[in-house]
């Protein structure tokens, strides 16, 4: 029987850090430091393991307790690891065989031959461009001479390779096997946007090759064939899970129809199915991997390689009240009641609103059966959240009949239920009212008009979740499965619209979604849509490129996105319903989004997180069995490493397909979502607890965005700065191959700093101003090759969410508590510009930067309007 669960109880109690005294353990957990610099403090979760109680993840991590001495240290750089940036890459026979190219599907060496005359081997080499069909005139060149003997020299001329289709090129050569342990490589060289006969080998080094396999493939990228895919009228899927017994694929319509498909298991550990003739017939449709692991546990997993998941229960989400003072916290606050928020948005005209909750047959419960299964809390602390003016409490709001009715928050209609797990099972329903011309009310979406909505009148309303209105202990914090769609099928019309290609040229205005427009403490979110309406504004402003907060899926509706990248979908609620009353999904409504940005000249930036993954529903925890491949860092069979950050645990870069999946999400934010540029969460645990994976990783991500799109711009956030970062990626291995980082150091020299105050910090506390030193910073900045190096930072997400704000720094010890309107006013910052016009300015205009308290990860924040 197939559980929703993903981690599920260990086994054995899971021991700490490994030591002498415990070397029969087969499980370690590399101790990090728990700070990092004040640049994050307070900002995202701890790394310790979710809750028992959380639906998919169940097994707890181990403890991260961190070393003081151990604080994220750069691994020192290969000096002797070969890059992809010049054309072919000789090595001698003698060389070390222990830098391997991405994705090399041969082995390095052969087995030896009894000696005697040298066999003859016919080797196809495969070169899969995927949707890369700028790449044209491949051509291919190895460790072989004319006579097909092992070269080292690589003197025999390139070979052309043949268009197979679908992306592929192939080329067949002939090779003597002599039966030595040779190191036989190969490369591709092609013509595509940032040159002719540019070499088209992404990882560090060249190709391996075993010249006893027929046929061997390279593919730089391959989000183009895993997950679920559209080929001719066939559907395909596939998914890693290399330690998994079986994996099956199982397709969910709306009307929770399941289908099942066997998947069968191929050499690299992929899981393969195809539904023939069957693209019309599951398309739109949800689906999961029902894997059984290596132990024999099933669980249902989503497709990290989906480009939209179901995504929370509309109209769903989870919010958390200090238990004294009724201010909303975040989850993983202490002392704090947990609540359901219940809202309806996108519904202003409408008369009135109301929830209603049944039991499983789909019956109504009353007032009486509510208060008995659910009981209430203090409804002072609802009182102190909206500081008296209203309260959405639902026993506050109940009727005799149970329907309860919904408070109107600025456009948004709310009800808040205490006590989110004893609503499991029970079902729910949004009820919208308005008037019609002759001043009745009618149900909306109510097509028979007969006063009630029929589930299938339900399922159609924008108003209630069009998968499942059944309650679970996840709702509200799960994005559930993922979704059959086909990422080609949007049209581009902008992608040539002119605009600003220079970076040092751009104004940045940075902003969260979900938040950017948000009313009424954010109960009101703002949509993609939103944004769009918004373009014309940020134009008059001055600004010229955007940067969105991570917009990867992530659990619950309200929250930064710094949770990881844990799939290639966009937030499902950062869709809408347009004026034509379709849904638009996150990933489409984001497409429109950067389109008609384009359209008005203006660049659009992703912020990515690849440093860590966490979370209650994180499906690539667990994936396939306890060893846990996605985080798995130890070398040893049989034995398990976790490497954590504050944040969350590491993912191992070190297994060839996890790294894989981040260059494939990294390159589909630019070709599939058409990004501008991408700016990576704190990268200084990418190469740091990531040691020369991590590192590698990184230069390869910007050998390959830069590759297929050379005006792409890339960012890194590093603390403490390293001008190596931005140095091309050169085959010694040195040079990150990014092309600036994010400077806060304007910010903090200007305004705020904890250990060395800023002119205005100072000013305002009467101390000495150092404006030397602020000049020194200007004309000789700290880490940098210089200011075109830099994204200079006047204000950001940290600086608003989690540190100091500039007006509160300009008031002194003891800031003016301002109502909200005064403070909406203060706490304007108009225009701004990078240090002396030198660099890239990252400017956060806004009305709506105004709590005084800190607001680490999961906590609204209120960056512009």
């Amino acid at each position: 029987m197939s559980t929703s669960r993903i981690n599920q109880p260990p086994k054995s109690p899971v021991p700490g850090a490994k030591s002498e005294a415990s070397s029969t353990s087969s499980r370690e957990v590399r101790k990090e430091p728990a700070a990092v610099g004040s640049e994050k403090a307070g900002q995202k979760p701890p790394a310790g393991g979710p809750e028992a109680r959380d639906a998919f993840e169940t097994k707890s991590r181990a403890g991260v307790a961190r070393g003081k001495d151990s604080a994220f240290e750069t691994a020192g750089r290969p000096a002797a690891a070969r890059g992809a940036g010049s054309t072919f890459e000789p090595t001698s026979a003698g060389a070390a065989l222990n830098v391997l190219g991405t994705r090399a599907a041969g082995v390095v060496g052969a087995n030896a031959l009894a000696v005697g005359a040298p066999v003859k081997r016919s080797v196809t080499l495969v070169y899969d461009a995927g949707p890369h069909a700028e790449l044209t005139n491949l051509q291919v060149k190895g460790s072989w001479d004319a006579t097909g003997r092992y070269s080292a020299q690589w003197n025999e001329r390139t070979l052309p390779m043949k268009p197979l289709g679908d992306g592929k090129w192939a080329a067949t050569v002939e090779v003597l096997d002599d039966g030595q342990p040779h190191d036989w490589e190969w490369g591709v060289q092609a013509d595509g946007p940032t040159g002719k006969g540019v070499w088209a080998v992404m990882g560090e080094g060249n190709l391996k090759l075993d010249v006893k396999k027929a046929t061997t493939t390279y593919a730089p990228t391959t989000y183009h064939e895993m997950g679920s895919r559209k080929s001719g009228e066939d559907a395909t899927f596939k998914f890693w899970a290399g330690n998994a017994k079986s994996v099956q694929l199982k397709v969910t319509d709306a009307e929770g129809r399941v289908r099942r498909f066997p998947m069968e298991r191929g050499e690299d550990g992929n899981w393969s199915a195809k539904v023939k003739g069957g693209w019309k017939d599951v398309v739109g449709k949800s689906y999961v991997y029902e894997v059984v692991d290596s132990e024999g546990v099933t669980s249902d997993r989503p497709d990290p390689y989906a480009r939209e998941m179901m995504g929370e229960q509309r109209g769903l989400s989870r919010m958390y009240l200090d238990a004294k003072t009724g201010k909303e916290v975040n989850r993983y606050a202490g002392d704090s009641v947990e609540l359901m928020r219940f809202d309806v948005d996108d519904e202003e005209d409408a008369h009135s609103a109301y929830l209603v909750l049944k039991d499983a047959s789909g019956r109504q419960l009353s007032r009486d059966e509510l208060l008995a299964r659910l009981g209430t809390i203090d409804a002072t602390l609802v009182d102190k959240l909206h500081d008296g003016k209203l309260n959405d409490l639902w026993s506050k709001n109940v009727e005799a009949d149970g329907r309860i009715r919904m408070t109107n928050q600025d456009g948004a209609w709310t009800a808040l239920v205490n006590d989110p797990k004893e609503l499991a099972g029970l079902q729910y329903e949004f009820q919208v009212y308005e008037k019609d011309a002759k001043g009745n009310l009618r149900l909306r979406d109510d097509g028979n008009g007969d006063g009630k909505l029929s589930a299938g009148e339900r399922l159609k309303s924008p108003n209630n979740d069009p998968w499942s209105n059944v309650i679970t202990e996840a709702s509200g914090v799960t994005f559930r499965g993922s979704v059959i769609t086909d990422p080609a099928s949007y049209t581009w019309k902008h992608d040539a619209a002119p605009r600003e290609k220079d970076p040092s040229k751009w104004v940045v205005y940075q902003l969260h979604v979900g938040s950017f427009l948000g009313e009424a403490k954010n109960a009101d979110r703002s949509t993609l849509e939103d944004l769009t309406a918004r373009l014309d504004y940020f134009k008059k402003l001055g600004v010229n490129t955007l940067e969105l907060l991570p917009v990867n899926e992530v659990e619950g509706n309200r929250n930064w996105g710094y949770l990881g990248v844990n799939s290639l979908a966009v937030e499902s609620s950062f869709g809408f319903e347009d004026a034509d009353g379709k849904w638009v999904s996150g990933t489409e409504a984001l497409k429109r989004f950067i389109d008609e940005a384009h359209a008005r000249g203006m660049n659009v930036i992703s912020d990515v997180v690849y440093n860590h993954v966490h979370g209650d529903h994180n499906g690539m925890w667990g994936l396939g069995g306890p060893d846990n491949p996605f985080f798995n860092w130890s070398k040893e069979p049989g034995k398990f490493e976790q490497r954590d950050t504050p944040w969350g645990a590491v993912p191992a870069y070190s297994n060839p397909k996890v790294k894989q999946f981040f260059v494939d999400h990294a390159v589909a934010q630019v070709e599939e979502l058409h990004f501008d540029g991408l700016r990576f969460d704190f990268t200084e645990p990418i190469k740091g607890v990531g040691g020369k994976d991590g590192w590698e990783m990184l230069r390869e991500i910007n050998r390959q965005v830069h590759f297929f799109n050379p005006d792409v711009w890339t960012v890194a956030e590093q603390f403490d700065y390293d001008p190596s970062i931005t140095k091309p990626a050169q085959k010694d291995g040195t040079g990150g191959g990014f092309d600036a980082q994010w400077y806060t150091e304007f910010q903090h020299r200007l305004v705020n700093d904890n250990s060395k105050p800023g002119l205005i910090q100072a000013a305002a506390r009467g101390l000495k101003t150092d404006v030397d030193a602020f000049m020194s910073m200007l004309t000789g900045p700290r880490g940098l090759d210089g200011w075109k190096k830099a994204l200079t930072i006047i204000s950001n997400h940290d600086e608003v969410g989690n540190a100091q704000r500039t007006m509160n720094t300009a008031e002194g010890d003891k800031p003016t508590e301002f109502p909200g309107a005064v403070v909406e006013e203060r706490g304007a910052v108009r225009g701004g510009a990078g240090a002396g016009g030198a660099g890239h300015s990252d400017v956060l205009p806004g009305r709506r930067v105004r709590s005084a308290e800190r607001l680490p990860v999961g906590q609204p924040v209120h960056v512009g309007q």
